[in-house]
């Protein structure tokens, strides 16, 4: 009896708090503040996973110049294409003449210069994607971790990456068909738009309002798994108890976090114009290489952000 009265005594002693605000789906809520730390701007997330790259510039340099040689042989092949300048003559025998021939240029490049050639080379393709972005991300987890420091050889990547192929699939597949209703909500807005469909203003509106819907349920979707990507690439985690995981990281602030996603296909569409317009202007010989190599970089720009991001929910 004496014993229950101390602890009730030392109970009553205990700073008093608030009770943690929960959240119930399909309900109004609130908008419930994070505990953790403010997240740091997407600029500084940028620079830090830049700085990440640095520390084994050598190393990402080498698993880039790998990618290219497996694209080369198995997706481009060595062959220059003249695509790109056919259709430069064809745009200056109209008088089509500087930046809006360079404009159209660049968007044929955008939308055709890293498809591949044959059915065949799209599957390679899809599989090389796979494969370096495993290594990647098992790079950037030992540049993180403990042992940071410890020099890595490339064979050593990419024999050790694989080991969670099957998880990481499983949510690729996830991650595809939550992408579903922005696929859905393009093909209704182009069908709409090109066959004149929506005659007066409020339509347009309507159409548009209803393709910023689905396409904002896609992005929605994609913010648990795109991080639940890194998470299932951990020893011994199934893709089950990585969603779980990217969803509590995200807890009460996924609008934010989805922002911060958002912010790198921006950034990398406004730097691919900027880099990329004066190739295809003058240099339109080689614009269609250097493409190719600038998307070769992107592909450990975009897992060493979406890497930094998250470490900085963590």
């Amino acid at each position: 009896m004496a014993t229950r009265k101390k602890t009730e005594q030392d109970n009553l002693k205990l700073p008093r708090k608030l009770k943690t605000p929960t959240y119930r789906r399909w309900r109004y809520n609130k908008r419930i503040k994070h505990p953790g730390p403010k997240l740091p701007s997407s600029w500084r997330i940028m620079r830090r996973s830049l700085a990440v790259v640095g520390q084994r510039k050598k190393l990402f340099a080498g698993i880039i110049v790998v990618y290219a040689l497996l694209s080369l042989v198995f997706v481009k092949g060595f062959a220059q294409s003249s695509q790109l300048v056919d259709t430069k003559a064809q745009l200056q025998a109209i008088d089509e003449q500087g930046i809006d021939t360079g404009i159209t240029l660049l968007s044929n490049l955008m939308a055709s210069g890293g498809a591949a050639s044959s059915q065949t080379a799209g599957a390679y393709q899809t599989v090389l994607i796979i494969i370096m972005s495993l290594v990647v991300i098992w790079v950037l987890r030992r540049t993180y971790g403990v042992d940071r420091t410890k020099k890595i050889k490339i064979k050593t990547a990419f024999y050790n990456s694989t080991a969670p192929l099957i998880p990481f699939l499983l949510l690729l597949g996830l991650f595809s068909i939550q992408l579903l209703p922005l696929m859905l909500g393009t093909g209704i807005y182009s069908a709409v738009s090109g066959n004149g469909l929506a005659a007066t203003i409020y339509e347009t509106i309507a159409w548009g309002g209803a393709f910023f819907i689905l396409a904002t349920w896609s992005f929605y979707m994609i913010t648990v798994t795109s991080l639940a990507l890194y998470i299932v690439t951990l020893p011994d985690v199934q893709p089950v108890q990585a969603l779980r995981s990217a969803k509590q990281l995200v807890q009460f602030r996924r609008w934010t976090v989805m922002r911060k996603i958002l912010f790198l296909p921006a950034v990398l569409f406004i730097l691919t114009c900027v880099l990329m317009l004066p190739f295809v202007i003058w240099l339109t010989v080689i614009a269609e290489w250097v493409f190719f190599v600038y998307g070769l970089g992107v592909l450990v720009v975009v897992h060493a952000y979406m890497y930094q991001l998250y470490r900085e929910l963590l």
